[in-house]
C-alpha cells in the first residue's frame, strides 16, 4: 500500500492531473454526474508544492521521520514491558510491525483515537506473530494506559482553555495609524 502511494505521488504532476481527471470523468460517467476540474486542480497543485517543500528541507524531513521512528520504538518497548508484566516476552520486531499495522488501521479509521481497531490490529499481528494469549490483555492494558486514561486529562484541558478568561481587546486608536499621504 505503502509503495502504491509513493508510486503514485512522485509522478510528474501532468501525469497525475490527467489520471485523476480520468478517474473523476469515469466516476462522473457512472454516476450520470457533472463534476468541475477546479478540486483535482487543487489536489495536483497541492501535492505539487508539497513535494517542492519537501525537497527544498530535507534535513527537516528527515528529522521528522527520525523522531516519528522514535516515538514508534517508544511506544513497542512501552507495550513490551506491559507484556513483560503479564508473564509474555514480546519480541520487539514484533511489536514495530504491530504498531505500525495499527498505525496504518487508524489512518483510514473514521472512529476517534482508533475507535477499537488500534487495539484490534495489535492482538490480530501479536497473534499471528506468536505472541499467544497474552496479545489481547498486554494490546488492551497498554491501551487503556496510554490513551483512554488521557482522555479526561484533555477534557479538562479543553475546558480550561475554553473558559479561561480572556483579557478585553483594546480598542484601535486613531493616533497609531499611519498614514501613507
Amino acid at each position: 500500500m505503502i509503495s502504491g502511494i509513493l508510486f503514485l505521488i512522485t509522478r510528474p504532476t501532468t501525469v497525475l492531473f490527467i489520471w485523476l481527471i480520468g478517474l473523476k470523468n469515469l466516476l462522473a460517467q457512472l454516476l450520470r454526474r457533472t463534476w468541475s476540474d477546479d478540486p483535482i486542480d487543487h489536489i495536483v497543485t497541492d501535492l505539487g508544492r508539497a513535494r517542492t517543500l519537501i525537497a527544498s528541507q530535507p534535513r527537516e524531513v528527515a528529522m521528522l521521520v527520525l523522531v516519528q521512528l522514535l516515538g514508534l520504538s517508544g511506544h513497542a518497548i512501552a507495550m513490551m514491558m506491559v507484556g513483560y508484566a503479564l508473564g509474555t516476552a514480546i519480541p520487539f520486531p514484533a511489536m514495530l510491525a504491530a504498531f505500525g499495522i495499527a498505525l496504518i488501521t487508524s489512518t483510514f479509521n473514521v472512529l476517534p483515537g482508533g475507535g477499537g481497531t488500534v487495539e484490534a490490529a495489535l492482538v490480530a499481528v501479536l497473534l499471528k506473530l506468536g505472541v499467544g494469549a497474552a496479545a489481547a490483555p498486554a494490546a488492551i492494558i497498554f491501551r487503556l494506559l496510554n490513551f483512554w486514561l488521557l482522555i479526561p486529562i484533555a477534557a479538562l484541558s479543553y475546558h480550561w482553555l475554553m473558559h479561561e478568561e480572556v483579557p478585553a481587546r483594546q480598542p484601535a486608536r486613531a493616533d497609531y495609524l499611519i498614514s501613507l499621504d
